[in-house]
């Protein structure tokens, strides 16, 4: 026993004195490791002169900062107080805004300019990053750089962001692990990714402008009851046309799809493993590829009142239904409606491309849109 209680103590020793030298090389290499404004507990908003209080009425107002160069422009959490952060700008960060373990009535985000991460040589960096949070508002922050998510929330609920401007980063907005999140009239450009949600559920994405994304500008992943609607997903411009899926949905249940626009992407809509999902009011338009792909295990969803204009041109239909056991519906059954089709003949039904057989049984004359 004594023996491994020595061999423990000697290992926890040597991790502790290499740790030591490792940090104190990052440092000489790197530079000191700053931040613009600690707080980890309801105590420490009183280290600092901010105005207010941190009651409902009366927040504490984090307002009017500037940082360049911090690791981490601005971190709270641990707390229970109400808190605004406003009007800050911040470049040069490995992260801009942490919000970790915010307990409060609620915490908002507002108009802050998020620029320029750097630091890479400890990892790819982030604008704002939320964790294990609740009653979060992110509104009119504008943020742009290279890193890898301008916006990421992950084990949060009750989560709303409102108008942001994100432009050149890997993801634009990335939940993981979330419920109760609304995302709407935000414009994100030039990303790899637009939005992912993964493992989400009770969700709105509504309202929002993605554009020349080079691969999904919607990815929603094992996602439940969500309303997505009025979005406009485009890759219209040149180095950008025909590139990437305007919607690519895996493993979700629940979707309400509608009223979204989908124009010049290479695929419109890609979906796999979905079910109970409703497709209506969506305009799939100039896709390089099909409009709606719902190649496996996709059943009891319906697409009906959309309109598929110029996609797959030269293909066999604009949508495709794969799965063998044909329980996909492409019309209203009740009311005899299906979706307007460029390329129908004006006769019989219209056929969709795949193995399922399905075809629209009641094809538009004119677009419902």
């Amino acid at each position: 026993m004594v023996i491994v209680i020595s061999i423990i103590i000697v290992t926890v020793i040597i991790v502790s004195v290499v740790g030591y030298f490792l940090w104190n090389m990052f440092l000489s290499l790197f530079g000191t490791i700053e931040y613009g404004i600690e707080i980890y507990s309801d105590d420490d908003f009183l280290n600092y002169d901010f105005s207010g209080s941190g009651s409902i009425e009366d927040p504490y107002l984090i307002a009017d900062y500037d940082f360049n160069g911090k690791y981490i422009g601005i971190i709270v959490q641990n707390v229970t107080k109400n808190f605004v952060i406003s009007n800050c700008s911040i470049s040069e960060f490995h992260i801009g805004i942490v919000l970790n373990d915010i307990r409060s009535d609620y915490a908002k985000i507002i108009n802050n300019e998020i620029t320029e991460g750097s630091w890479p040589e400890v990892g790819p960096y982030e604008g704002i990053k939320i964790t294990d949070s609740q009653n979060i508002l992110i509104k009119e922050n504008v943020i742009t750089s290279a890193g890898l998510d301008a916006i990421l929330i992950t084990s949060s609920e009750n989560c709303t962001l409102i108008e942001n401007n994100i432009q050149s980063f890997n993801t634009g907005i990335e939940v993981t692990h979330s419920s109760l999140i609304t995302c709407i009239d935000s414009f994100i450009s030039k990303t790899i990714f637009g939005i992912q949600f993964h493992e989400v559920s009770n969700y709105t994405i509504s309202n929002n402008l993605i554009q020349l994304c080079d691969n999904d500008l919607i990815n929603l992943d094992n996602t439940s009851y969500g309303y997505i609607f009025n979005n406009t997903l485009q890759n219209n411009a040149p180095l950008y046309e025909f590139e990437g899926r305007g919607f690519r949905l895996w493993d979700c249940l629940n979707l309400t799809i509608c009223n979204n626009t989908i124009d010049h992407v290479h695929l419109g809509a890609l979906v796999y493993h979905t079910s109970f999902s409703v497709f209506k009011f969506n305009l799939f338009q100039d896709c390089e590829e099909y409009g709606l792909l719902l190649p496996i295990e996709c059943y009891l969803n319906v697409v009906y009142l959309n309109a598929f204009i110029d996609n797959y041109l030269g293909g066999i239909s604009q949508a495709y239904d794969g799965w063998i056991e044909n329980t996909n519906t492409w019309y209203d059954a009740v009311n005899l409606l299906g979706n307007f089709w460029s390329d129908y003949l004006g006769v019989g039904n219209y056929i969709i491309d795949g193995d399922a057989g399905s075809v629209d049984m009641y094809p538009l004359s004119s677009s419902p849109l």
